[in-house]
């Protein structure tokens, strides 16, 4: 179907498939913002023909749960790529050397610490480890680290991603656990060997946790208690960033903190921030978009931007210009692109002008050199 008419008949007709809801939300969402974006029905036209040919939802992981996310994730990227075409585009924002500069985004790798102290690189590519801690095994290949329980006997392991690397989890009781950069989860090898189970986390991970009613399942972060009841959430609990945001995608969670608690439903989120916590409703889509691979900013300030940048790519960033710290963005970009690409994208606001060295990122206003 190319009829755009058609296509509106179906949808009061009820009849659209998910492709076709997801097609009709963009054109809108962009028919909306004509007037802030100044499209010409030429340019308008050509956001239509865009919506025809690359709208289409990634494959759910769980259907149910997961075609929200990958609708979102394809409307927003559209919007970036269109948004940032209309934008009478600058290329000297971007400083001559940074074309030059390769720095890879992150992969698949982690460090494993076992009970006696041990430390275990993991996430060479086509390699299958097996450790035995105490009497449990942990079986490690290129990406996941999953446990066997051969008796009630248990020990705690932290799993551990540097700056620049990710991880995935998957606990003996069946919950799966993806693990952010520059981010630390501590845990019991029998996870079910006491009443509750219970992890302690630094940084940010996505958990898709086993239901079991008869062991609770808590996360501990430094400032917070999560209480979980089945279901699926993000936590993000960086110091650098100085709040803790737990996102419900599914299920439902209870959020503790300096005596307050909050119960979540889906799509929304409990912020704490200077000791207060906070609820409000989200589009959680955003917040468990880097498992799937994508960088999701809504109206996201450029500190925190450039702070999961940092994560993710492993380098520093150096403000030479205060004031561009609130800046914000508003679409996505992979997680996959080097950080030439990430930064070439972010520079097209006009308002931001972008300096590699080394490791290094300078930021600054245009009418600064560096």
């Amino acid at each position: 179907m190319d009829n755009l008419s058609q296509l509106l008949e179906k949808y009061k007709n009820g009849t659209c498939s998910d492709k076709e809801l997801i097609a009709i939300d963009y054109y809108f969402h962009h028919f909306e913002l004509q007037q802030d974006l100044q499209l010409s029905e030429t340019e308008l036209a050509a956001v239509r023909s865009e919506m025809w040919m690359n709208i289409a939802p990634e494959q759910p992981l769980v259907k149910k749960l997961w075609f929200k996310v990958a609708a979102a994730v394809a409307i927003a990227a559209i919007i970036l790529s269109v948004g940032v075409y209309f934008n009478s585009l600058d290329q000297n924002r971007i400083d001559s050397r940074l074309a030059q500069q390769e720095i890879k985004p992150g992969k698949s790798a982690a460090t494993l610490i076992l009970a006696d102290g041990r430390k275990v690189k993991l996430g060479d590519k086509g390699t299958k480890s097996v450790f035995v801690d105490g009497t449990n095994v942990a079986t490690a290949n290129s990406n996941l680290l999953s446990y066997t329980v051969t008796d009630q006997a248990s020990v705690k392991n932290t799993l551990i991603t540097a700056n620049a690397e990710q991880f995935a989890l998957r606990l003996p009781d069946g919950t799966e656990v993806w693990l952010n950069a520059a981010s630390s989860l501590t845990y019991e090898t029998n996870i079910n060997a006491s009443g509750q189970r219970v992890v302690y986390l630094e940084g940010e991970a996505y958990f898709q946790v086993a239901k079991d009613k008869a062991h609770p399942f808590l996360v501990q972060t430094a400032d917070q208690l999560v209480e979980v009841y089945g279901t699926h959430f993000n936590v993000s609990s960086y110091a650098v960033d100085q709040l803790t945001a737990t996102t419900l995608l599914e299920g439902s969670v209870s959020v503790s903190a300096n005596g307050q608690t909050l119960m979540l439903k889906p799509g929304e989120q409990a912020k704490l921030q200077d000791k207060k916590l906070r609820l409000k409703a989200v589009d959680a889509a955003y917040a468990a978009s880097w498992k799937d691979g994508f960088f999701m900013f809504d109206h996201e300030e450029l500190v925190s931007v450039m702070n999961k940048l940092a994560r993710w790519y492993g380098i520093k960033v150096v403000y030479l210009d205060e004031s561009v710290k609130r800046e914000t963005f508003f679409g996505t970009i992979s997680r996959a692109k080097n950080i030439t690409n990430v930064l070439e994208h972010l520079s097209k606001t006009k308002t931001l002008k972008f300096s590699v060295d080394q490791n290094v990122v300078y930021v600054s206003s245009p009418v600064n050199r560096h």
